[in-house]
């Protein structure tokens, strides 16, 4: 395992020296234009203002989530494009490393990486929540970083896999596509046309059950009662506006059946995983 932990520590410190953080930074500040509406927007009343910025940072939470496995589907599918190409794929191989713990390396740097780059976006989350006096429900969290951290692997992993016997931009689109199947897959076994409700139960034993956010229910951020003072008509009885008053329900969050769902990603992630170093390891690499 030492070549495999070798591999996986330059595959990390190549990424940080390589052009990729630039994306980490358009991140942040796609994250931060997002939270700008909500952080100066004037609600009118200040328990609304902070409810607001609170939603404002699961949201964010929830984007930066998504966004790293974005990037973990982008490392994986030029995980290997990206050494035939600079063809130094073949320096590696001429030294005593299997194919498998070639594969295994670059894919435990790209984990590392994402890894990182989720927990410091929740430590910016946790930063800006402790400064609003935002009321973190630890167990949707929980939760919802570990669908994110399994949603890592399994997406990069099912690159990684498919980057060997395709090229990267080819392999990243697979993937993508893979990740929004679970909803069509749902959506073919529900329906009520028999070969369509064939199609979706062969398609469900293939495509993995994916990634489900719970991020928007990770702070716990009701809009007060009386956060609004309106005025008029319709508004002479007091009270606030039905769309106001009723609050959004509290998430009923089967954990057992959201555990079972995680075991079932890793599963589908080790096995996609293995399916790519069988064909790399048989594959003849042509660099020209």
């Amino acid at each position: 395992m030492g070549r495999v932990f070798l591999i996986a520590r330059n595959v990390f410190r190549g990424i940080l020296h390589r052009r990729i953080l630039y994306l980490w930074i358009a991140a942040i500040g796609l994250l931060i234009l997002r939270s700008l509406p909500a952080i100066f927007f004037n609600f009118g009343s200040e328990a609304l203002q902070t409810v607001m910025r609170q939603r404002a940072v699961s949201g964010a939470l929830d984007t930066w989530s998504t966004l790293c496995i974005a990037l973990a589907i982008f490392m994986g599918a030029s995980a290997i494009g990206s050494e035939l190409s600079a063809k130094t794929i073949v320096t590696v191989f001429a030294r005593p490393i299997r194919r498998w713990e070639f594969l295994l390396g670059k894919w435990l740097g790209i984990q590392a990486f994402a890894v990182l780059s989720l927990g410091l976006g929740l430590l910016v989350a946790f930063t800006v929540g402790s400064l609003l006096d935002a009321d973190f429900q630890y167990n949707i969290l929980g939760i919802s970083l570990a669908q994110s951290a399994i949603a890592i692997s399994l997406y990069s992993g099912i690159a990684i896999a498919l980057s060997t016997v395709t090229g990267s931009g080819l392999a990243g689109a697979l993937a993508v596509i893979l990740a929004f199947m679970p909803g069509l897959v749902t959506y073919l076994v529900d329906s009520s046309n028999s070969t369509a409700h064939a199609s979706g139960l062969v398609l469900d034993y293939v495509v993995p059950p994916g990634y489900t956010s719970h991020y928007s229910a990770t702070i716990h951020a009701p809009i007060p009662p009386d956060a609004f003072n309106i005025r008029g008509r319709e508004n002479r009885r007091g009270g606030v506006p039905p769309f106001m008053a009723q609050q959004a329900p509290e998430p009923d969050i089967d954990y057992n059946d959201e555990s079972w769902t995680l075991l079932k990603n890793a599963g589908y992630a080790a096995i996609f995983f293995v399916l790519g170093c069988i064909i790399l390891t048989r594959r003849e690499l042509r660099l020209a």
